[in-house]
């Protein structure tokens, strides 16, 4: 090798960062590499020969959309759930082994190897694409399918990959102890097997007519590619922060992130209502605020049991940039109130403030969701503090959550009464806001400032007792 090349790959290491290029020599040295390489080659070998086969016999028939979705299913199950559990187990065993702190002293900081992580499973997803996407581009050879769909699906599948392996490499860092990281693997296996069943809805639509000529479905794709990709660097962002040491400050990053995902979500679906009117708006504004509530809750889950007060090293930052769970807490309250502002005004805009209206029902979705995540605030700090955080606060939101789900109904069955009654279940977070779109104008009046008072009677609660324990770190 010339100088001048030799130059050029320590150039070349130096910037992809040597955790990098020693996770991506690893993994191809793994012996799970060669397997899944080795079926995903022959799998596709196969397909293709049947499919040669099956085209002769056929007489032309159109068969090229049966067989991409043959191809994607064996490409996906690789790059979708093969691949990101690699990428989590690599992140979990380097706390199951405790060789995270000698990672962390050699100066890299806990961003870098996150990113690390990530980037050295997507390289070995983008060697498992080189391979499955040849066929592919052969099913366009079958007749059947557009080159724009397969274009499409694989930028979408290979955005989805993407999301999936940063969110698996993000779950990682939350196994602290040997039961969180037991929880993790569960919570882990559940979500990829669940995103590879996601996948089967877009195939078979594929397989009835294509795709990208309908109107909805481009608008869908640049809403998820801005999801996948958006959500990729919170979630990485939102992984340093969870194995951060002490003396670091990694929430700026994850605060940036989670507002300008947040902020592309009102953009997007406010947008969606406003062009279609008050015909299909009403739908659309109720989706919207479910969607961005849902990813709210699954965020402020994790913030708000966040490491209390501060390190030195932010001592010079924003104030709500810095680390701890008093400000993470405030910055999803205040992004779950400007959800309902967002939404209230576009529903009043589109008139869709009535009853029974989805647009207006959906509004109690934002207080719900604030509501429980104070009360596992307050019940964590308070009664199960001796769990210790994460685990105190955690477990108050899923404690609170069930029980608020499921005692009001077991109540006015006992009272006699059914078991959706609006008062029994004006803080149930499913049955009552189920009730919002069915009740009169004045009973959902009614409910809306006892929910809106009861919310802010807890959230005053739950700053109370985080702002008892913020403050500086001793780092």
């Amino acid at each position: 090798m010339s100088a001048g090349a030799a130059s050029l790959a320590d150039r070349l290491q130096d910037a992809v960062g040597p955790l990098v290029v020693k996770e991506v020599r690893q993994g191809l040295r793994a012996r799970v590499f060669a397997i899944f390489f080795s079926l995903l080659l022959a799998t596709c070998v196969v397909v293709a020969l049947v499919a040669y086969a099956d085209g002769r016999a056929a007489s032309g028939r159109p068969q090229g959309d049966e067989y991409f979705t043959a191809f994607f299913v064996a490409l996906g199950g690789v790059c979708f759930f093969i691949i990101p559990y690699t990428a989590f187990r690599s992140m979990l065993r380097e706390q199951e082994e405790e060789t995270w702190v000698l990672l962390a002293l050699t100066g890299l900081g806990s961003r870098r190897i996150v990113y690390g992580k990530y980037l050295s499973a997507l390289s070995q997803s983008a060697l498992f694409a080189s391979a499955g996407v040849p066929f592919l581009i052969f099913a366009y050879f079958l007749n059947g399918i557009s080159v724009v769909d397969i274009v499409g699906m694989v930028w979408l599948g290979a955005c989805w990959s993407s999301l999936l392996t940063a969110v698996s490499v993000a779950l990682a860092t939350q196994g602290r102890s040997k039961q969180g990281r037991a929880a993790a693997n569960l919570g882990t296996l559940a979500l990829l097997a669940g995103a590879c069943l996601l996948t089967v809805a877009p195939l078979e639509e594929l397989n009835r007519r294509g795709l990208f000529v309908e109107e909805e479905f481009r608008y869908f794709s640049v809403a998820f590619s801005w999801v996948c990709l958006a959500g990729t660097v919170l979630a990485l962002e939102g992984g340093a922060a969870g194995v951060s040491l002490e003396s670091e400050s990694t929430a700026a990053g994850t605060r940036r992130a989670l507002v300008v995902f947040v902020l592309g979500g009102w953009l997007f679906f406010a947008g969606a209502a406003l062009v279609n009117g008050s015909a299909t708006g009403a739908d659309d504004l109720a989706a919207g605020v479910v969607i961005c509530c849902l990813f709210l809750l699954g965020f402020g889950f994790f913030a708000i049991s966040e490491r209390d007060g501060w390190p030195k090293a932010a001592a010079s930052e924003v104030d709500w940039l810095k680390p701890g769970a008093l400000r993470s807490y405030w910055l999803i309250v205040t992004l779950f109130l400007g959800t309902w502002l967002v939404w209230l005004l576009l529903a009043a805009s589109l008139d869709q403030l009535k009853p029974g209206k989805p647009a207006s029902g959906a509004l109690g979705a934002p207080l719900y969701c604030v509501l429980y995540l104070s009360l596992g605030v307050v019940v964590g700090r308070r009664v199960l503090r001796r769990f210790g955080e994460p685990v105190a606060s955690r477990l108050g939101f899923l404690v609170t959550s069930m029980l608020g789900s499921i005692a009001p109904p077991l109540t006015a069955a006992l009272a006699g009464e059914r078991g959706n009654h609006v008062g029994v279940n004006l803080l149930n977070p499913v049955v009552g806001l189920v009730n919002f779109f069915d009740k009169s104008k004045a009973g959902t009046l009614a409910a809306f400032v006892v929910l809106g008072g009861v919310t802010a009677v807890v959230v005053l609660l739950a700053h109370f007792s985080l702002s008892a324990v913020d403050g500086a770190r001793r780092a």
